[in-house]
């Protein structure tokens, strides 16, 4: 994955390299904004259906023990959706990094996918922290209409150095979680990221803050792309790699706030 300055996708060489010819027409930052609204509409509208099917399982007014033995079984009846939507979205996201050309075609079923993989998750851990969801997706949104502000007032301008920082940070995060990944199979895991001590709540907290930064630096690019004239198609790239940041934002936030909820 290209880590040129700060997403896993996003980065100044995929926009530069992109193909652009005279009579062709070229990307705009409302163009993007659109196609990043659609492709939110995607995700939320994808989330849906595993969540109704998480729910439609649960039993009303029984005691805690038997809502949770049911939220047990209910989680494995959607497993599935969640590790196909988990598979199809990394696939998709992996050619449209290589191949940004696909963008307009394949940007909408990554959306569909990851929203019913993030459906899943969001639904089995609404069933243990009720309201968490909410808490989340309106934290992702406050925190990226804040990055937002502070770029468009130019409070904090991501400068080489900043970008560079950044990608060291989310490098070091991925190694982390690729560890913890591993050390799965043997039934284990990182403390660091798993549990719910002040170390690990640090981490996630640290986390959110990489992913929210990550922000400042795709506002950067696709300002910079939109202003270059960089071809049509890539106003979809700009948006493609906008969600992956924003899903990842949400992700992170989803988990601090487990762990803080976890200790109450």
């Amino acid at each position: 994955m290209a880590l040129i300055s700060n997403s896993p996708v996003m980065n100044d060489k995929v926009f530069k390299d992109a193909t652009f010819t005279a009579d062709a027409q070229s990307m705009t930052i409302e163009g993007t904004i659109i196609r990043s609204i659609v492709l939110l509409f995607c995700v939320v509208a994808a989330a849906i259906i595993p969540w109704h099917i998480f729910f439609s399982q649960l039993p009303a007014g029984e005691t805690e023990e038997m809502y949770r033995s049911a939220a047990a079984y209910a989680a494995g009846s959607i497993t599935p959706y969640m590790i196909g939507g988990v598979i199809v979205g990394l696939i998709m996201a992996v050619i449209i990094s290589f191949k940004p050309h696909l963008a307009p075609v394949l940007s909408i079923p990554y959306a569909l996918a990851e929203g019913v993989a993030i459906g899943g998750i969001s639904a089995f851990t609404e069933s243990m922290y009720p309201g968490i969801v909410m808490q989340a997706a309106s934290s992702t949104f406050a925190v990226f209409f804040v990055m937002l502000l502070l770029y468009y007032k130019r409070i904090i301008v991501p400068t080489a150095k900043f970008r560079a920082v950044l990608t060291a940070a989310i490098l070091g995060v991925g190694v982390v979680y690729l560890i913890n990944f591993i050390m799965g199979f043997w039934g284990t895991g990182l403390s660091m990221v798993n549990s719910n001590s002040g170390i690990s709540i640090g981490f996630s907290a640290l986390v959110c803050i990489i992913a929210s930064l990550s922000l400042l630096c795709d506002f950067q690019i696709i300002e910079n792309a939109a202003a270059r004239r960089a071809p049509k198609y890539m106003a979809w790239y700009g948006a493609f790699a906008m969600m992956v940041t924003l899903i990842w934002l949400y992700l992170e936030i989803l988990r601090l706030l487990s762990k803080l909820r976890s200790r109450n």
